[in-house]
């Protein structure tokens, strides 16, 4: 009997050394603690929004002031609704040299609010006051709000 349990004495000895040696070192991570383990699991948190690109279309008018023509292009949304982004490009103007601008230059968006699907566009004083574009300027501006 003094044999067996000897036996078991040494397998029961091979099992805890084979637990320490294989298997509690996987389980480390567990355990660790500090900035090597807080560098590996853990994926800093921005308090900005991510930049998101996306393609719009903007009309500006052509050369004689007549019709409106399309313009893609591509913009990037960071702390800003992409209607405004979009107005805010319309009033940069066409990246076309061929295209004419809708709005004056010198016009600057004060506010802009969404209410039930609708746009509702408040531009600094320029746009009533500067006479800019003739009365041509004037009807693409209103074809803008249309």
């Amino acid at each position: 009997m003094f044999n067996g349990q000897k036996s078991r004495s040494k397998l029961s000895a091979i099992i805890i050394m084979f637990f320490i040696t294989v298997l509690l070192p996987g389980c480390a991570g567990w355990f660790i603690s500090g900035p090597e383990q807080d560098d590996f699991e853990r994926t800093p948190i921005s308090p900005e929004p991510a930049a998101t690109s996306a393609t719009v279309t903007l009309y500006f008018a052509d050369e004689q002031v007549i019709y409106l023509v399309p313009e893609k292009r591509e913009v990037v949304k960071k702390g800003a609704s992409l209607e405004e982004i979009v107005v805010k490009e319309l009033i940069k103007g066409p990246a076309n040299s061929e295209l004419r601008r809708t709005i004056p230059p010198e016009t600057r968006l004060l506010s802009l609010a969404i209410i039930n699907g609708v746009a509702y566009v408040n531009f600094s004083g320029k746009v009533k006051n500067s006479g800019w574009g003739g009365s041509a300027g004037e009807t693409m501006l209103v074809y803008f709000g249309s």
